[in-house]
């Protein structure tokens, strides 16, 4: 079997034992498959580095690290890594996901092993660990072809805290992609998220969880922000790349 290129983009911040977790799996990537891909990691300027934890990879890895610490910035993160991915000549497919959710080798070889049209949008199933129950489609972990993801320009910074918005955005940003590259949903791929506590209460991975996040307060700048473009009438995403950032590995 011989796969396509792929680049896997996953924004990181502050999660030194998700990420660690993430190694161990991606090292289990062997062969033709191993060969194919790309892993990008963009640090969110993070408070210490995941480099070392990152040489520990058999796969092909890179870094890049913000040089600014903005809240919620994971839209950023995933806009550099696809301009990274890819020289302009090339349209890889990008896998786009978080340091908290586990593609598993039996998982990425069903995923990349199909007629793949570069004119979808492929999503996937997702379970909860510890429980692998409660299944749920994550709504930033899709493969779509890199001509597509910048047919809609990226996702849109002014709806994050950089462009004056919260947290949130990537309804919008899905709903605008499957208008250029239609939805195809991948019922045989599973994912494992670990960024959720247990049903005793605790964190599944501790620096893996997010619950504590003040999303209430940065949902609600968001919403205003969306106010905002809507009443202007024009809801492109624009100056997609706002963050210095540089290559660390």
């Amino acid at each position: 079997m011989k796969y396509e290129p792929l680049r896997m983009i996953y924004p990181y911040y502050n999660n030194p034992k998700m990420l660690e977790m993430q190694v161990e799996n991606w090292n289990r990537y062997e062969g033709k498959f191993r060969d194919s891909i790309r892993i990008i990691v963009i640090d969110d300027h993070s408070k210490s580095s995941p480099v070392p934890i990152l040489e520990k990879c058999k796969a092909p890895v890179r870094c890049y690290r913000l040089k600014a610490d903005y809240p919620w910035n994971m839209h950023q993160c995933r806009n550099i890594g696809a301009k990274e991915a890819c020289k302009k000549e090339e349209n890889m497919w990008l896998f786009m996901s978080d340091i908290d959710i586990i593609l598993t080798p039996e998982m990425a070889y069903t995923m990349m092993d199909r007629e793949l049209d570069p004119g979808k949008t492929y999503t996937m199933d997702r379970v909860f660990a510890p429980e692998l129950t409660e299944h749920k489609k994550h709504p930033n972990t899709f493969l779509v072809k890199h001509a597509a993801f910048w047919q809609v320009n990226g996702y849109d910074l002014d709806l994050t805290p950089i462009g004056g918005g919260g947290y949130g955005g990537d309804n919008q940003f899905m709903r605008q992609l499957f208008v250029v590259a239609p939805e195809v949903y991948l019922p045989d791929v599973t994912l494992i998220g670990y960024g959720r506590r247990t049903r005793e209460g605790e964190p599944t991975i501790k620096d893996a969880d997010t619950s504590d996040y003040d999303r209430v307060h940065w949902a609600e700048i968001y919403r205003k922000a969306l106010e905002r473009k809507k009443k202007m009438g024009d809801m492109r995403s624009l100056n997609p790349i706002r963050a210095a950032y540089e290559r660390t590995l």
